[in-house]
Protein backbone atom coordinates (compact mmCIF):
# COMPACT_ATOMS: atom_id res chain seq x y z
CA UNK A 1 0.00 0.00 0.00
CA UNK A 2 2.85 2.38 0.83
CA UNK A 3 4.55 1.66 -2.51
CA UNK A 4 1.33 2.42 -4.42
CA UNK A 5 0.80 5.63 -2.49
CA UNK A 6 4.39 6.68 -3.20
CA UNK A 7 3.97 6.06 -6.94
CA UNK A 8 0.69 7.99 -7.14
CA UNK A 9 1.45 10.84 -4.75
CA UNK A 10 5.10 11.46 -5.54
CA UNK A 11 6.23 9.85 -8.80
CA UNK A 12 3.09 10.62 -10.82
CA UNK A 13 2.94 14.12 -9.31
CA UNK A 14 6.53 14.76 -10.45
CA UNK A 15 5.83 13.36 -13.93
CA UNK A 16 2.82 15.67 -14.25
CA UNK A 17 4.89 18.62 -13.09
CA UNK A 18 7.64 17.96 -15.65
CA UNK A 19 5.54 16.74 -18.58
CA UNK A 20 2.20 17.99 -19.84
CA UNK A 21 1.43 14.81 -21.82
CA UNK A 22 -1.56 13.17 -20.15
CA UNK A 23 -0.77 9.53 -20.89
CA UNK A 24 1.39 7.57 -18.48
CA UNK A 25 2.26 3.90 -18.81
CA UNK A 26 3.67 1.30 -16.48
CA UNK A 27 6.40 -1.14 -17.48
CA UNK A 28 7.99 -3.97 -15.56
CA UNK A 29 9.62 -7.38 -15.74
CA UNK A 30 8.93 -10.41 -13.55
CA UNK A 31 7.86 -9.10 -10.12
CA UNK A 32 8.09 -5.61 -11.61
CA UNK A 33 5.58 -6.84 -14.21
CA UNK A 34 3.24 -7.60 -11.32
CA UNK A 35 3.71 -4.04 -10.03
CA UNK A 36 3.14 -2.58 -13.51
CA UNK A 37 -0.09 -4.58 -13.85
CA UNK A 38 -1.34 -3.83 -10.37
CA UNK A 39 -0.71 -0.08 -10.60
CA UNK A 40 -2.32 0.12 -14.04
CA UNK A 41 -5.42 -1.76 -12.89
CA UNK A 42 -5.80 0.04 -9.58
CA UNK A 43 -5.47 3.46 -11.25
CA UNK A 44 -6.84 3.19 -14.82
CA UNK A 45 -7.54 6.92 -14.84
CA UNK A 46 -3.84 7.66 -14.28
CA UNK A 47 -2.12 4.89 -16.26
CA UNK A 48 -3.43 4.50 -19.79
CA UNK A 49 -0.94 1.87 -20.89
CA UNK A 50 0.85 -1.12 -19.40
CA UNK A 51 3.63 -3.41 -20.61
CA UNK A 52 4.44 -6.41 -18.47
CA UNK A 53 7.27 -8.68 -19.54
CA UNK A 54 7.29 -12.11 -17.86
CA UNK A 55 4.97 -10.84 -15.14
CA UNK A 56 3.95 -12.92 -12.14
CA UNK A 57 0.51 -11.70 -11.07
CA UNK A 58 -0.28 -13.72 -7.95
CA UNK A 59 2.30 -13.17 -5.21
CA UNK A 60 0.06 -14.70 -2.52
CA UNK A 61 2.51 -17.57 -1.94
CA UNK A 62 4.91 -14.99 -0.46
CA UNK A 63 2.35 -14.10 2.23
CA UNK A 64 2.69 -17.38 4.18
CA UNK A 65 -1.04 -17.67 4.71
CA UNK A 66 -1.66 -14.04 5.66
CA UNK A 67 -4.53 -12.51 3.70
CA UNK A 68 -6.66 -9.42 4.22
CA UNK A 69 -8.38 -6.78 2.07
CA UNK A 70 -5.06 -5.06 1.33
CA UNK A 71 -3.74 -8.36 -0.02
CA UNK A 72 -6.87 -9.05 -2.06
CA UNK A 73 -6.93 -5.60 -3.63
CA UNK A 74 -3.27 -5.89 -4.63
CA UNK A 75 -3.40 -9.27 -6.36
CA UNK A 76 -4.76 -8.70 -9.88
CA UNK A 77 -5.66 -12.36 -10.41
CA UNK A 78 -7.89 -12.16 -7.35
CA UNK A 79 -9.66 -8.82 -7.71
CA UNK A 80 -9.97 -8.33 -11.49
CA UNK A 81 -12.37 -11.26 -12.07
CA UNK A 82 -14.76 -9.75 -9.50
CA UNK A 83 -14.79 -6.14 -10.71
CA UNK A 84 -18.18 -5.07 -12.01
CA UNK A 85 -17.92 -1.32 -11.41
CA UNK A 86 -18.47 0.40 -14.76
CA UNK A 87 -16.12 3.26 -13.77
CA UNK A 88 -13.21 0.79 -13.79
CA UNK A 89 -14.39 -1.37 -16.67
CA UNK A 90 -14.96 1.62 -18.98
CA UNK A 91 -11.44 2.90 -18.35
CA UNK A 92 -9.87 -0.55 -18.67
CA UNK A 93 -11.53 -0.95 -22.05
CA UNK A 94 -10.00 2.33 -23.29
CA UNK A 95 -6.48 1.62 -22.06
CA UNK A 96 -3.71 -0.49 -23.60
CA UNK A 97 -2.49 -3.67 -21.91
CA UNK A 98 0.37 -5.76 -23.32
CA UNK A 99 1.60 -8.99 -21.75
CA UNK A 100 4.82 -10.41 -23.16
CA UNK A 101 6.32 -13.72 -22.14
CA UNK A 102 8.43 -16.47 -23.65
CA UNK A 103 7.90 -20.10 -24.53
CA UNK A 104 10.39 -21.10 -21.81
CA UNK A 105 9.37 -18.46 -19.26
CA UNK A 106 8.46 -19.67 -15.77
CA UNK A 107 5.66 -17.07 -15.73
CA UNK A 108 4.04 -18.10 -19.02
CA UNK A 109 1.05 -19.65 -17.22
CA UNK A 110 0.42 -16.48 -15.19
CA UNK A 111 0.36 -14.48 -18.41
CA UNK A 112 -2.03 -16.89 -20.10
CA UNK A 113 -4.36 -16.83 -17.06
CA UNK A 114 -4.20 -13.03 -16.81
CA UNK A 115 -5.05 -12.69 -20.51
CA UNK A 116 -8.02 -15.04 -19.99
CA UNK A 117 -9.28 -12.84 -17.15
CA UNK A 118 -9.01 -9.77 -19.39
CA UNK A 119 -10.92 -11.53 -22.17
CA UNK A 120 -13.65 -12.69 -19.78
CA UNK A 121 -14.18 -9.05 -18.75
CA UNK A 122 -14.13 -7.87 -22.40
CA UNK A 123 -11.02 -5.81 -21.72
CA UNK A 124 -8.69 -5.57 -24.73
CA UNK A 125 -5.36 -7.17 -23.98
CA UNK A 126 -2.48 -8.22 -26.18
CA UNK A 127 -0.68 -11.41 -25.15
CA UNK A 128 2.57 -12.08 -27.01
CA UNK A 129 4.34 -15.38 -26.41
CA UNK A 130 7.82 -15.10 -27.84
CA UNK A 131 9.40 -18.14 -29.50
CA UNK A 132 13.11 -18.61 -30.21
CA UNK A 133 13.69 -20.29 -26.80
CA UNK A 134 12.75 -17.07 -25.02
CA UNK A 135 13.02 -17.42 -21.26
CA UNK A 136 12.85 -15.41 -18.06
CA UNK A 137 15.96 -13.23 -18.25
CA UNK A 138 17.31 -9.79 -19.06
CA UNK A 139 18.52 -10.43 -22.64
CA UNK A 140 14.95 -11.35 -23.64
CA UNK A 141 13.41 -8.41 -21.79
CA UNK A 142 15.84 -6.05 -23.48
CA UNK A 143 14.71 -7.34 -26.90
CA UNK A 144 11.07 -7.07 -25.85
CA UNK A 145 11.53 -3.51 -24.65
CA UNK A 146 13.17 -2.53 -27.92
CA UNK A 147 10.27 -4.08 -29.81
CA UNK A 148 7.44 -2.52 -27.84
CA UNK A 149 8.89 0.93 -27.28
Amino acid sequence: MQYGNYIINEVVALIRQLNQYSGIGTIGTSFGGYHAMNMALRHPDVFTGMLSMSGAYDPSHFLRGYYDDDCYFNIPMHYLPNISDSWYLDRYRRNTYVLATGVHDQCWNDNERMAQIFRAKNIPCRLDVWGDNTGHDWPWWQRMLQTYL
